[in-house]
């Protein structure tokens, strides 16, 4: 009916695109979006996004199939992946379970042996996670240009890290 519609969402961001992308899939037809403006000028700040930070994630090939995904749905803004620092295993639980990974029930579907690398001698290794990720950064369709680098406090600790990696991969 026209005038009328079963949802309306306010705002045209990556929140309110991504919400009526979901009940359309869901099988949601009478949807209204509205925005202060034109797309693109609205004024929000998902308009003027230069790039993307994922959400921390420890699997890389979870990673990819993502960034693909973004990448089939016609974003093209580079993707920088989030990802934790140096950091050790106890304050990367403690930090995991405070941000709600570990009571996220998609996220422990998709990432079910997140958990045991954690607890397993040698933990999460950041080194190990980049070179899961190294074919995306050659992979056109999956538009990774980056990672952002999440110190939970670690400041110093990550910074001599992240030189003696480039150190090294300056020499390889």
């Amino acid at each position: 009916m026209e005038g009328r519609a079963g949802v309306v969402i306010i705002g045209a961001g990556i929140v309110g695109c991504s919400v009526a992308e979901h009940l359309t899939r869901l099988g949601w037809r009478d949807l209204l979006v509205l925005d202060q403006g034109p797309l693109f000028e609205a004024g929000g700040s998902t308009s003027h996004a230069t790039y993307i930070v994922s959400q921390i994630c420890f699997d890389a090939g979870v990673t990819l199939d993502w960034a693909r995904k973004v990448w089939r749905r016609g974003v093209r803004l580079p993707i920088r992946v989030g990802m934790p620092g140096y950091v050790n295993r106890q304050k990367l639980m403690r930090i995991s379970a405070s941000i709600g990974l570990g009571e996220s029930a998609r996220f422990l579907k998709r990432q079910s042996n997140w958990l045991p690398k954690l607890l397993l001698s040698g933990g999460y290794d950041p080194e190990r996670l980049i070179g899961g990720l190294r074919p995306g950064f050659a992979d056109p369709e999956s538009n990774i240009r980056g990672l952002h680098i999440y110190t939970f406090d670690e400041l110093q600790k990550t910074e001599e890290w992240r030189r003696a990696l480039l150190e090294r991969v300056e020499r390889a």
